[in-house]
């Protein structure tokens, strides 16, 4: 029986902080479908999959009609095609994929993973003809979405099969060039991949990443320095002045205080758009940045370098809306009418969740350091969850750290000024070309 205390936190949720099912996904297990005759394998994988997931779709938006609480996105995910057809070859391998993604089709979910293999301790023949098969298993297919997992801390690095999906996704990029290289969003190279935890490519940020918005390409090469390499040196020439501003994951921060000792005392300070006091949008934990590389967040929360955490505590609260874009783009300059394309791609999905606008994540740090007047938060002891089975980086936060973890490592923000957050922003982009 739920408590009156309980109801009034869930309705509160619902209303402030938008809450939703991220997705619900059903697991099935292939290995009894297995067989050496393809017919009859793809009979029986049709069988099993519209046996178990004919209802799924209709069941989540009732519940969700229900509840009030909307289920993102519906997923299925399959035992690793890698084990379950060890004796495939190339082409059946291909064939199996499109199988796999008929099967979704007719589910109607949104994803189906499971197209891969876990090859940390080693490639069997069938794990490589199925990474063979995936150029063009991937570019003729629509919902399925594979991962490799090429490492693991207590197994190692299998560093043949790194070079390999190095070649191949540059072939998926070379391939589907002419959509921005689309074919790479459905495959994920993993290391630490969680058993039994599937991840997929998602379409929040569109076919390219960018909302589909074409950007022209750059006319400058590459640079070759490593980003570890480039932030020591820039560190060396401003010691106590370089305040970082981290809005991904946080491996090369991680890389370069481990191979720099003396970097944490040359940063000014760390501005990171990353965790969460409270709840995750990649798991029910974890904020995607920290989720993505839970070691190295830690290593960055214990390096002593201080720290601003921008988390979805706050970054939620940044919200541009449709009026603010429609805005933006009668300013009548590139850029405003960039911001309008970007966002309306976000906004598809945003909108169905029942939030009012697009968070400004990465925008949040930077703005911190022009205008830290518009932000409020609380020095606090935040630890990076690096084992949990469920909480797998998360970042816990004692906001009574005085009281429990005994180290304040980190000023968390809670909550900003959207007014003032706004209109600082539209200056900004009215001045723009």
């Amino acid at each position: 029986m739920l408590t009156e205390r309980e109801v009034i936190s869930t309705l509160d949720m619902l209303r402030s902080e938008h809450l939703d099912v991220r997705t619900v996904t059903l697991g099935l297990n292939l290995f009894d479908c297995a067989s050496d005759n393809f017919d009859t394998f793809a009979y029986r994988v049709r069988s099993k999959i519209n046996r178990h997931a004919k209802n799924l779709v209709a069941i989540c938006n009732e519940v969700g009609d229900r509840y009030g609480i909307p289920v993102v996105n519906k997923r299925i995910t399959v035992s690793p095609i890698g084990t379950v057809c060890a004796g495939y070859s190339r082409d059946q391998m291909v064939k199996v994929c499109k199988l796999l993604d008929d099967c979704a089709t007719d589910a109607g979910v949104d994803f189906l993973g499971g197209f891969g293999a876990l090859v940390e301790k080693g490639i069997t023949p069938g794990e490589r003809n199925l990474i063979d098969a995936l150029p063009e298993a991937l570019a003729t297919t629509n919902h399925v979405c594979s991962s490799i997992n090429v490492g693991r801390t207590r197994t190692g690095i299998n560093m043949d099969a790194v070079k390999l999906m190095g070649e191949i996704l540059l072939e998926l990029a070379e391939q589907s060039k002419d959509r921005d290289s689309a074919d790479c969003m459905k495959l994920v190279v993993f290391c630490n991949a969680p058993d039994d935890n599937p991840f997929m490519a998602g379409a929040f940020h569109g076919e390219n990443g960018l909302g589909n918005v074409q950007l022209p390409l750059p006319d400058t090469a590459p640079e070759q320095t490593p980003a570890w390499d480039a932030l020591y040196a820039a560190a060396k020439r401003m010691p106590g002045e370089l305040r970082l501003v981290a809005t991904g994951p946080l491996t090369n921060v991680a890389i370069a205080l481990t191979k720099y000792p003396d970097l944490h005392g040359l940063l000014h300070s760390i501005a990171l758009m990353g965790g969460a006091a409270v709840g995750g949008n990649v798991t029910p934990a974890a904020e995607f940045n920290i989720y993505d590389d839970p070691d190295a967040a830690q290593i960055v929360f214990k390096s002593g370098v201080p720290l601003v955490m921008c988390g979805l505590d706050v970054t939620m609260q940044a919200e541009l809306r449709p009026a603010d874009w429609d805005e933006m783009a009668g300013y009548g300059n590139r850029c405003g009418g960039l911001v309008k394309e970007l966002f309306a791609c976000a906004w598809k999905t945003i909108q169905t969740v029942g939030l009012t606008g697009v968070a400004q994540h990465d925008s949040c740090p930077v703005m911190y350091l022009a205008h830290p007047e518009l932000f409020e938060g609380r020095m606090a002891g935040v630890f990076v969850e690096t084992q949990g089975a469920v909480t797998l980086g998360k970042t816990v936060t004692d906001l009574q750290s005085d009281k429990k973890f005994g180290v304040q490592n980190a000023l968390v923000l809670l909550h900003l000024d959207r007014e003032k957050f706004m209109q600082i922003l539209k200056d900004c982009i009215r001045t723009l070309p």
